[in-house]
């Protein structure tokens, strides 16, 4: 007849077992200490939440990476249990109605300094690894031409490549200036040797070159001690003959448009692997349109280059008053025309 009181005595007894190891997993120093972490992060206080960690060191680093990364603070910072796991859950505000959310987990040692979450950057999202953290980034249909009002392209993105010179290489300056003269007359070892003397022991920018310039002599380039290079993207003239003062306000202009259709995406960017989480893609733009008209354009260029006092041409539709073309001469230019 007492078996029952028996069986009762024994379910109370693995009751409170399983709530006393529950409170031992999670209890309120881990939480208290999550909590605290969170706060510090909503702030911006990194030295504060590293300090909450394991290695304050590494920690600060990897969550000034992340803060850096999306460019904020996160609106919202809260601690919950999920799956028997303390999670830390942030809501990221990145600006013109776009929102992120992210998901951490937490794990804890005990240190001669109390309880410390065992820092990895999984605290902040569950995705980054090691050496881990987010990134924000706007996207832009960069391969989106500018055109003139037949269709005709006036300018596109283009591979240029920046090529400098280390002080210490300063007896390379004929060399370089040698390979780079068909492209950049203007360059000579003279000049190359006149403005370094002036940088202080900085590198010297030597010359820009797009990539039908630059790929020829790349690999003599490439030779030269002291010669560092550097590739990278600009709106440039299709045809770089084709000068004009009215497309000098045209990259800015089709930078404008390019935001107003812009994308964007978050990432997890880790060591050897890069994870979009989230984002949108830009939207759809064939080209940016013109009212310059390239063949006159080239007519009104080859009026004023044979002109030896200062020349410039403008042509204007009549019809609708937009620019059809604007040219100058080196005359012209010489005076700040």
């Amino acid at each position: 007849m007492r078996a029952p009181h028996r069986l009762l005595l024994a379910s109370v007894l693995t009751l409170i077992m399983v709530a006393t190891s529950s409170c031992a997993l999670f209890t309120n120093e881990s939480h208290d200490t999550l909590r605290a972490f969170a706060d510090a992060i909503k702030v911006g206080d990194v030295d504060a939440a590293a300090a909450l960690t394991t290695d304050p060191a590494t920690a600060a680093v990897d969550i000034q990476s992340t803060l850096d990364g999306l460019g904020t603070t996160p609106t919202t910072v809260s601690v919950g249990l999920d799956s028997s796991v303390l999670e830390l859950v942030a809501v990221w505000e990145l600006g013109s109605g776009r929102f992120l959310e992210t998901q951490g987990t937490a794990e804890f040692a005990d240190t001669a300094n109390g309880l410390r979450i065992q820092w990895s950057p999984k605290v902040l999202d569950k995705r980054l690894e090691p050496n881990g953290h987010l990134l924000f980034a706007e996207l832009l249909d960069r391969e989106t031409p500018v055109v003139d009002r037949n269709g005709g392209e006036v300018m596109t993105w283009q591979t240029v490549t920046t090529i400098s010179l280390n002080p210490s290489a300063i007896d390379s300056a004929d060399a370089v200036a040698a390979l780079v003269s068909n492209a950049a007359p203007s360059v000579t070892g003279a000049s190359i040797r006149e403005e370094m003397s002036a940088l202080n022991d900085r590198d010297y920018i030597v010359v820009a070159l797009r990539e039908s310039d630059f790929a020829p002599i790349r690999d003599e380039l490439s030779a030269i001690d002291g010669v560092g290079l550097s590739e990278h993207g600009q709106l440039l003239n299709v045809d770089r003959s084709l000068t004009s003062p009215a497309l000098r306000e045209l990259p800015e202009a089709w930078e404008e448009i390019l935001h107003d259709h812009k994308g964007w995406s978050v990432s997890a960017v880790n060591p050897g692997e890069t994870i979009v989480i989230t984002g949108g893609e830009p939207l759809e733009i064939t080209d940016v349109p013109t009212s310059l008209d390239l063949q006159i354009q080239q007519a009104a260029l080859d009026a004023v280059s044979s002109e030896e006092q200062p020349a410039t041409i403008v042509a204007i539709d009549p019809s609708t008053g937009g620019v059809l073309a604007v040219a100058q001469n080196s005359a012209a230019d010489t005076q700040g025309q």
